[in-house]
C-alpha cells in the first residue's frame, strides 16, 4: 500500500489507536491517515515508504529505544529523518516527575540504533528538538 502523503499514527496502546481511528479518519474523514497499533520493539511500518519519523515528548516513555529505533531504519526511505522532541531538565516540575531523557543519552541511544546526528536545536522552552539520519 504506497499512498503519497500518508501520515502513519503509531502507538502500542489499542485505546489510543481507536481514538485516532474515530477522530481522524471516521468523524473527520482524513482518509490519509493509517492509525497503526505497534509492538513494543517495532512500529510496524512499511518498509522504505517513511520521510520522518516524528516524536514529541514520548521518547521518555519508550521502552528498548535503540532497539525500536533500530527497527524504524527499515521503513525509512533514503534520506529519510527522524526527529524527536522531548523534555529536557530545565524546569524543576519535570526533574521532579521524571519526564525527561538527557538529550546525551536520546544521541548515544540513536546512534547505538544506526543513526547520526544532523541538527540539535535549543529553541524550545523546556525541550529539544533533536534530527537524524541514517548514519553511513
Amino acid at each position: 500500500m504506497k499512498n503519497e502523503g500518508t501520515v502513519y499514527a503509531v502507538d502500542v496502546d489499542s485505546e489510543m489507536i481507536g481514538f485516532v481511528s474515530d477522530m481522524a479518519i471516521d468523524d473527520r474523514g482524513y482518509d490519509a491517515v493509517r492509525a497503526v497499533l505497534a509492538e513494543y520493539n517495532d512500529p510496524l511500518l512499511p518498509t522504505g515508504e517513511i520521510d520522518l519519523i516524528f516524536t514529541c515528548n514520548t521518547y521518555h516513555h519508550m521502552q528498548n529505544r535503540s532497539i525500536y529505533f533500530h527497527n524504524i531504519r527499515k521503513a525509512l526511505r533514503n534520506e529519510g529523518r527522524v526527529a524527536i522532541i522531548d523534555f529536557d531538565n530545565r524546569t524543576w516540575l519535570i526533574k521532579l516527575l521524571g519526564h525527561w531523557t538527557p538529550r546525551e543519552t536520546v544521541i548515544d541511544e540513536l546512534e547505538a540504533a544506526g543513526f547520526a546526528l544532523q541538527a540539535d536545536h535549543e529553541f524550545l522552552d523546556r525541550q529539544f528538538l533533536l534530527i537524524f539520519t541514517e548514519s553511513e
